[in-house]
């Protein structure tokens, strides 16, 4: 009785049959069942980290994307420009904290026609000519077109029409010239790296033999009279206007040859500067011209 009891009592703690046939099912399904869940989740924790990395490549597509842009509007010609000209009045030259003159004028009323960010330098020509052939998105200006220089730039102009001679003093009856050859008996002055230099030099003739170079035209317009050169080049419209309120007259030079009557004044583009900057200034520069600006500065200067 008390036996029974006993088990009885110790049964109490265990499952019946059915009970204990229940919980073996139920943990041979939890033994299925917890791996299919584990897998799960590490296919759901692959899945998120997938859409983490894809997320990643498009973040880095769109990084790559928006440099690529930033590096295609630099070279398209938002990248600030340097232009650089020389003292050369009345063309280009300083004048109360201002680079001013007919060129001068006309560059900058095309830069602000065509929206184009720049700094504007004056420095002597041979400096300013070195650093636009060597320096990408640089100008320079007034610059003569001419077949040696051609392949070097890009142009833009003409700003105005160029036409060279050779003056001498009215007063230097000694000094006849009739052809090229018959200018190697005189000292000519020119400007240091100019065009004109180049052109002398492309016909044999030879510095401090033939010709004397100058970094500022000036130098040589007082060197003629004081009769230390035979020769000088210019046009009647920048010597008449650097003669113009000093102790020399313009009247007593005259014409003795033609230099070049070719090429024009440009302004000069470094090569690597953007097609697009080149054909912004040149629509902006025909734009002024046709508008009668040219006319107008011409009128400022010259009068």
């Amino acid at each position: 009785m008390n036996l029974k009891k006993r088990r009885k009592g110790g049964d109490l703690n265990l499952p019946a049959c059915g009970q204990r046939g229940q919980a073996g099912a139920f943990a041979r399904r939890m033994q299925t069942v917890l791996p299919l869940r584990l897998a799960l989740r590490r296919v759901r924790e692959e899945e998120s980290a997938t859409r983490l990395f894809s997320r990643r490549k498009v973040m880095k597509a769109s990084i790559l994307g928006i440099t690529l842009l930033l590096i295609c509007t630099a070279a398209s010609g938002d990248e600030q420009l340097l232009v650089l000209t020389e003292e050369w009045p009345p063309y280009n030259f300083s004048l109360e904290d201002e680079i001013v003159g007919l060129s001068a004028d006309l560059v900058k009323a095309a830069l602000a026609r065509a929206k184009l960010d720049y700094h504007l330098e004056i420095c002597p020509w041979k400096r300013a000519y070195r650093t636009a052939l060597k320096q990408p998105n640089t100008l320079l200006f007034t610059t003569s077109r001419t077949p040696q220089r051609e392949h070097l730039f890009k142009w833009i102009g003409p700003l105005y029409p160029r036409q060279l001679h050779l003056y001498k003093l009215k007063s230097r009856n000694d000094i006849q010239v009739d052809g090229w050859e018959s200018l190697k008996r005189y000292e000519i002055g020119v400007l240091r790296g100019g065009s004109v230099e180049e052109l002398l030099k492309s016909k044999g003739f030879e510095a401090e033999k033939h010709y004397w170079p100058v970094s500022q035209v000036d130098q040589n317009l007082r060197k003629i009279f004081f009769k230390r050169i035979d020769l000088v080049v210019g046009s009647d419209m920048t010597l008449a206007y650097r003669l113009k309120g000093s102790a020399h007259r313009f009247a007593d030079l005259e014409k003795v040859f033609l230099l070049a009557d070719q090429g024009g004044y440009y302004l000069a583009a470094n090569k690597d500067t953007p097609d697009s900057v080149v054909e912004k200034l040149q629509m902006a520069l025909d734009a002024l011209i046709k508008a009668g600006l040219r006319k107008r500065i011409q009128s400022r200067y010259l009068q």
